[in-house]
């Protein structure tokens, strides 16, 4: 297994600095090679645990379960590790070979996972095909992200969830540092512009793999058009008035700098009062459903699990 494992991640590490820096990453290259190879790395262990929470309020077994955008596969081994019966969907736009990458990580860890080579916006199944459809940190590579929502509504079963989760375009905090290539303000400019500082002025990629973020706005219209239920959840809201007084608990320089610079200039409970609206923090997570029964037996369930974890 050890030997195996090493096989999936020289395959991994030479994709990345092949296709986004020609095979020789030097200085900020190289940290952002290190993050996106740690990242992907990381995908299963990320993925066992977020299988594990998910185990505690739905069953899994049998469960059809699909991730669109699913990378190297991480959680949807994950889930088939669970006895789920998994399909993973992806475009290999941030990487050529990503489900090739996510078919030997399935088979390294003995799962039987089907990955498919295709395009959010049409997805190459009928209508109320799953019971779970994930779609984690995606909206912001697909090219339609309008259509890629009427896609995942589509294939939802009636019974059936969907868990979604980006960031919001106008944060202050995704503003301040898109996460991709720790760059301030390029989520605000056109995809072409962004694109050319990042590839061309600042030379950070030979390739830019971001379309447009997502607004919390957007999703919602969305969900309501097509006649499915939601409820948002932030994990982080209540930390905002602690991390306020603890500014050194912060790890993220962008946040550490914006809060030292509300609270400097005495709008504090400024910012406590917007981290109650979902785009304010960036990260958006939603439990979403074509029935109102199942998000009111999840969201009961969530915040059982969050009450027992405090």
């Amino acid at each position: 297994m050890l030997e195996n494992q090493t096989t999936f991640n020289e395959k991994l590490r030479e994709s990345l600095s092949n296709y986004y820096f020609s095979g020789n990453p030097v200085g900020e290259e190289e940290q952002l090679l290190e993050k996106w190879y740690s990242y992907h790395v990381s995908g299963l262990d990320r993925g066992r645990k977020v299988a594990y929470l998910f185990s505690k309020f739905v069953d899994l077994n049998d469960k059809h379960m699909l991730e669109i955008g699913c990378g190297c596969g991480g959680l949807t081994t994950a889930f088939s590790e669970r006895g789920c019966i998994a399909t993973g969907l992806d475009n290999n736009s941030t990487l050529p070979n990503l489900t090739e990458l996510a078919k030997i990580r399935a088979k390294e860890n003995y799962q039987a996972v089907s990955f498919i080579e295709g395009t959010s916006e049409s997805l190459p199944f009928d209508s109320k095909s799953f019971d779970i459809v994930f779609c984690d940190d995606v909206l912001e590579h697909v090219g339609d992200i309008n259509a890629t929502l009427d896609e995942i509504c589509r294939v939802v079963k009636d019974d059936g969830f969907i868990f979604l989760r980006t960031l919001d375009r106008f944060s202050p905090f995704v503003i301040m540092n898109e996460p991709h290539y720790n760059l301030p303000f390029i989520t605000l400019f056109p995809v072409f512009l962004s694109k050319f500082l990042v590839v061309k002025l600042l030379k950070k990629s030979k390739n830019y793999s971001v379309s447009e973020f997502p607004t919390h706005n957007q999703i919602i219209r969305k969900f309501k058009r097509n006649g499915i239920d939601y409820f948002n959840f932030q994990k982080n809201k209540n930390q905002i008035p602690r991390k306020l007084n603890n500014l050194e608990e912060i790890n993220n320089p962008s946040k550490k700098l914006i809060m030292r610079l509300i609270s400097s200039i005495g709008l504090k409970k400024y910012l406590v009062y917007f981290s109650k609206y979902p785009w304010f923090l960036g990260p958006l997570n939603y439990f979403a459903s074509p029935s109102p029964s199942v998000t009111a037996e999840i969201r009961k369930k969530v915040k059982s699990l969050n009450l027992k974890k405090k």
